[in-house]
């Protein structure tokens, strides 16, 4: 045995010498023979080696043979090594019994150690009961019992891990248990917390100290709320509220003692109580919290006064909406100062919710909740005090104010949406408009005429709304003329008189001719759009030919398309198509910088050349498609019936529908989904004219298209389906919204937001009205709309329709108000930034803690970064790095790279590159490539905060490369093929050569040609060597192209 432990060692060495003789098999053998001989070492190392492939054929089944031998000679890892290939079926049969049995003889082994005072060992078996393992059924305490041992005999960090598990009654699995609670917990114990932590203190280990004053502090509450001190007991309870794990219970202890505050009379306790009852699931009782909040109300807290209105302004649970108590609720909120509730009192007052609309009583709420602090109000006092200033200018006169104001009443457009008040408005104007009229102003005569059509303030009467348009027309107004054109040719509204239509055509015609001529562009364009709409071509093509010769660019492609789209052989006195001309008009589109209309011009001198191959072509395709067709060819008839249908090339330039739908028939029946789906557009539509829709044929051909695996019939079907449901939605919003249902606002602003089709109609994109319902909605206590509102001050939509960054963050304190965290941590960026209010870095930090206590990851976060840095708290690492700490540690990957970086690079934070690699090591063994070659650059190459270190740049280059990061498998290979790296070894450098040039790397590729020219750190074959220089040159190597032509030569001479 001893001659083999030296002769081991004696291989060692050789096997990394470059002037080795020995080969791997010679060392693996070797490393069997002293396993046998009972070394340990050499046991795990062939087991290592069999179960990696390294050096030896890979043989999971002799790894676990080994392995046993291990255990059996003492080595505990290897038999936990054992169980675990007896739990996964690695190498041997998946075998619970066997798994049982290594994990005892590993205990076995552990126990015996510990029993001898090794302290490892202790710490090894405290982890295997830890972790669950069937050994006992009191596991979690048997494992604290041996951290305590190793605690004792001075481990640092098993004090102050079982300390942390008593203290806050945690398992003390190493694994990641996510919500398995299956693992039996500790029972939470403080003082046997402070005993442990003492010792960790002691033994001078981290945050040790400052946990022992903390306990020492519970301890303390613990003493003084037996004694009825209530604000103790609110702290203590506080302390079990903010943990996460498990949830509900210690969220139910933290009640325990705030109702005990709260029933000694501690009002503070009652509002938390409250507060939790209304917002979070696993104790939600809106019943609860409405109890403890009026407790608390009543005892001064305004913001419970406020929490109950909110509940029953929304409704919540078995509580039904009741807007009359919600502003009860909000007034006292409002009167003991909170401005948030008074400015939902004034919007109560505005749009009468709850209360009687007053809009003199809403301007004094919202200058009350201005006084208090509450900025979104301050902007809403000018905006109410219009509605007064509009009624003062309506009642002396002036219609704007009148129209304007009863048009808000009339839409609900930040008012209550009422008709009546509309029509009192609208009332007060109709005399002054009907007065303006009797003047001549043919404007005013128009708006009477509509406000006695649409019953505007006034009974709707059809004989004077005739008389005024007829009056507006006679006074110069041209399209109250054409409306009369219109109700006298369909005699709707009055007797059918084609003598007066022609009449007041003709004065249309006049006063909108006259000013075309003086050169009025519009006048021009209107005349040209009503001939347009009756078909006569020539006197359209007139006026918008007189539009571009004005310089008006739409007129001139308008006039284009008539040219280029009318027919070609007119059957009566109509524009003859002209494409050569209709490109005339383009251009001079295109020159009075109407873009889209150089493309037609530049796409049709194209279109010229091709065509007549493409004639030819078609024709020929027509032919073979017949024939083909004719011989029971389906898919030919379908070819041949789009042509028919769809283009009409081939056939004289005739369409010929009729017997496009014979073929569209015929291929369909004989089994061509494809053509069932085109007949279903067909008869959805109803072809060119509209007289072949059959709705219900339709479906049926769309079901047997789809039925028979055409895709596209099937997503069209999906497709209407939703716009169906869609068009419901929007419908049942847009209903509820009217009736002041915030939730309905809410749904109705997504639909504004995007536009589209729902059913058969469109919905027309209107980013501002979405605007206006967002913030409706929000003020309506719907939290998702502020966080909808703020979001898009950066998104893609038009500039000047995006809401400013003051009115984003006048949403995120309403949503921030309403105890949203998404809202707090994002108006904490605000501040933090300086948008949209004043840079204020306490304020941004005493939002992250709301957004942190709330439990939004992103707050503890960014509270943990103001903590470290000092912006806007005092300055206090310990904390900072707690809260960094614990999001690194539970996944959140940016965290451990930027907190790493930091560190590394001294930004802004004490400089510590041990403590930055030890974060970025964690980023990096998350599987973030990019983390590892960035620290393996920056010691590969030194930085002004980071010395030169090869050997650690060497270790992350090799694991950003095993995470598939290409150009670290180069930079590996590199670093190993230069000779002035200690660690220089050829034969690795080839290896991590090969894997850049598998992934594609030119350099690799390069290298890897280079090392087999030259034999270095392999076998010398010229052949290989062409063959990566040639991959190098493909890849962009100008050095592997001089390279590859330099050894064809050196061949062909």
């Amino acid at each position: 045995m001893k001659f083999h432990r030296y002769f081991l060692v004696l291989v060692m060495f050789l096997e990394i010498s470059p002037f080795s003789a020995y080969s791997s098999e010679n060392i693996n053998e070797t490393y069997k023979a002293s396993c046998d001989e009972g070394d340990i070492t050499s046991c795990v190392k062939i087991a290592n080696n069999y179960f990696s492939g390294y050096d030896i054929e890979k043989d999971l089944t002799k790894s676990v043979q080994f392995r046993i031998q291990a255990c059996n000679l003492g080595d505990a890892i290897s038999c936990e090594h054992v169980a675990d290939a007896h739990i996964w079926g690695k190498g041997v049969v998946i075998d619970q019994a066997k798994v049982n049995i290594y994990h005892l003889k590993a205990i076995t082994i552990y126990k015996d150690a510990c029993d001898k005072s090794i302290t490892q060992s202790c710490i090894d078996l405290a982890l295997a009961y830890g972790n669950g393992l069937d050994v006992e059924k009191n596991a979690t305490e048997t494992a604290a019992y041996y951290y305590e041992q190793a605690c004792n005999l001075g481990a640092k960090d098993a004090c102050s891990r079982v300390a942390s598990a008593y203290r806050y009654g945690n398992t003390l699995t190493s694994k990641d248990l996510g919500n398995n609670y299956s693992i039996p917990r500790l029972t939470e114990d403080f003082n046997k917390a402070h005993s442990l932590y003492k010792k960790a203190c002691d033994l001078d280990v981290n945050d040790s100290c400052p946990n022992l004053k903390e306990v020492e502090v519970l301890i303390s509450w613990g003493k003084s709320c037996e004694e009825n001190n209530y604000k103790d007991c609110v702290q203590l309870g506080s302390t079990y509220y903010k943990r996460r794990h498990p949830k509900k219970e210690m969220q139910s202890k933290a009640l325990v003692y705030y109702g005990k505050s709260c029933d000694g009379g501690y009002i503070k306790a009652c509002a938390l109580s409250g507060k939790h009852y209304e917002w979070f699931g696993e104790n939600y009782d809106p019943n609860k919290a409405i109890n403890f909040h009026d407790k608390a109300c009543s005892g001064g807290i305004a913001e419970s006064c406020n929490s109950i209105a909110r509940l029953f302004s929304r409704g919540a649970g078995d509580i039904t909406e009741d807007l009359a108590k919600a502003a009860t609720y909000y007034e006292k909120a409002c009167d003991k100062n909170l401005g948030k509730a008074c400015d939902r009192m004034a919007y109560n007052y505005k749009l009468g919710r709850g209360v009687k609309h007053d809009i003199a009583l809403a301007i004094s709420y919202y200058k009350k909740s201005c006084d208090a602090g509450y900025e979104g109000a301050c902007s809403q006092i000018s905006k109410a005090q219009t509605v007064i200033d509009l009624d003062s200018d309506c009642s002396e006169g002036n219609i704007k104010s009148c129209t304007k104001i009863a048009s808000a009443y009339h839409r609900g457009n930040d008012l209550p949406k009422d008709i009546n008040i509309a029509n009192h408005y609208y009332a007060k104007a109709l005399p002054f408009i009907e007065k303006k009229c009797e003047n001549g102003i043919a404007e005013s005569c128009t708006k009477a005429a509509e406000a006695y059509g649409l019953g505007k303030g006034v009974e709707k009467d059809a004989a004077k709304v005739i008389i005024y348009y007829e009056k507006a027309c006679e006074n110069g107004g041209g399209k109250s003329c054409y409306i009369l054109v219109n109700a006298y040719q369909s005699g709707n509204t009055v007797a059918e008189d084609t003598d007066k239509a022609e009449l007041y055509r003709s004065k249309y015609n006049a006063i909108f001719g006259e000013a075309c001529d003086k050169g009025v562009i519009r006048s021009c364009k209107t005349l040209a759009v009503n001939y347009k709409r009756e078909k006569d071509a020539r006197n359209t093509a007139i006026f918008f030919e007189k539009a571009c010769d004005y310089g008006d660019s739409h007129s001139c492609s308008s006039l284009g398309d008539i040219y280029y789209f009318a027919e070609p052989n007119p059957s009566n006195d109509q524009l003859k198509q002209d494409r050569e001309k209709a490109m005339l008009f383009f251009q001079k589109g295109c020159d009075l910088a109407k873009k889209d209309t150089c493309s037609v011009v530049e796409t049709y001198r194209k279109d010229q050349t091709n065509a007549q191959a493409a004639q030819e072509t078609q024709n020929e395709s027509i032919e073979i498609n017949q024939v083909a067709c004719d011989n029971g060819d389906m898919q030919s008839c379908l070819n041949l019936a789009k042509v028919h249908y769809n283009s009409g090339w081939g056939i004289k330039g005739d369409y010929n529908v009729s017997q496009g739908i014979e073929l569209f028939e015929k291929a369909c029946n004989g089994g061509i989904a494809e053509s069932c789906y085109n007949l279903s557009e067909y008869y959805r539509f109803g072809g060119k004219n509209r007289r072949a829709k059959d709705i219900d044929k339709s479906q049926q051909l769309i079901n047997a298209a789809c039925d028979s695996g055409y895709q596209e019939a099937c997503d069209t079907i999906a497709s209407r389906e939703k716009s169906t449901t869609d068009s419901k939605s929007f419908t049942q919003s847009t209903k509820t919204c009217d009736e002041g249902n915030s939730k309905g606002c809410f749904n109705l602003a997504k639909f504004y937001l995007t536009g589209g089709i729902l059913g058969n109609k469109g919905v027309r994109k209107d980013v501002p009205r979405a605007l206006t319902l967002y913030e409706t909605a929000c003020r309506g206590d719907i939290v998702e709309s502020c966080i909808e509102f703020s979001k898009l001050y950066q998104s893609p939509i038009d500039t000047n329709k995006r809401p400013s960054h003051s009115d984003a963050a006048n949403m995120l304190k309403i949503a921030c108000g309403l105890n949203s965290q998404e809202g707090c941590f994002k108006l904490g960026k605000f501040y933090s930034e300086g948008k949209g209010v004043e840079k204020n870095f306490v304020e941004a930090a005493n939002l992250y803690k709301k957004a942190c206590d709330n439990k939004l990851e992103d707050g503890c976060i960014s509270l943990g970064w103001a903590y470290l840095k000092g912006s806007g708290v005092t300055q206090n690492t310990t904390t900072g790095r707690n809260f960094l700490d614990k999001s690194c540690n539970d996944g959140n990957d940016n965290t451990c790279q930027s907190l790493g970086w930091a560190y590394f690079k001294g930004d802004g934070i004490e400089h510590n590159v041990k403590l930055g690699e030890e974060f970025l090591n964690k980023s990096c063994e998350s599987k973030n490539a990019e983390t590892c070659a960035g620290v393996a650059y920056a010691y590969e190459y030194g930085t002004a905060s980071v010395s030169r270190n090869t050997s650690k740049a060497v270790t992350f280059y090799k694991k950003a490369c095993d995470l598939g990061h290409v150009n670290s498998c180069f930079s590996a290979g590199n670093m190993y093929h230069d000779p002035d790296n200690p660690q220089q070894n050829l034969t690795q450098a080839v290896i991590y050569f090969q894997k850049a040039c598998d992934g594609q790397d030119k350099s690799g590729c390069y290298f890897l040609a280079y090392s087999y020219e030259n034999g270095r750190g392999l076998t010398k074959d010229t052949n290989k060597a062409f063959q990566y220089y040639q991959k190098s040159c493909e890849l962009g190597s100008t050095y592997g192209c001089e390279a590859q032509k330099k050894i064809n030569n050196a061949t062909n001479q």
